[in-house]
């Protein structure tokens, strides 16, 4: 009897808006999200071309994940989060 381990994994995306603003002004905020979107959708494809579950996490407590991360939230903060792992019935 085979025994699988379940292994997950969260990235989570946080920008330094200074270093977008500088160049970009207003516009910098919309371009960080399609980054963020950009980055996120990349380590979507590759978890499924190395058959594992991607789910992307919106509903985050936004506070304690950036405490946990040691980010004060305003100069960088978190953008997005993605849930990685092998068990499908996790994300079902």
């Amino acid at each position: 009897m085979k025994i699988w381990k379940t292994h997950s994994i969260i990235f989570f995306i946080t920008s330094i808006f200074s270093r977008s603003t500088f160049k970009y002004d207003d516009r910098a905020y919309r371009y960080i999200l399609l980054e963020a979107g950009a980055v996120t959708q990349n380590i979507s494809l590759m978890a499924t071309h190395y058959n594992l579950v991607s789910t992307s996490i919106g509903g985050t407590d936004d506070f304690k994940v950036e405490n946990m991360l040691k980010i004060d939230g305003t100069n960088e903060s978190l953008i997005h989060c993605i849930f990685i792992t092998n068990d499908r019935k996790s994300v079902l």
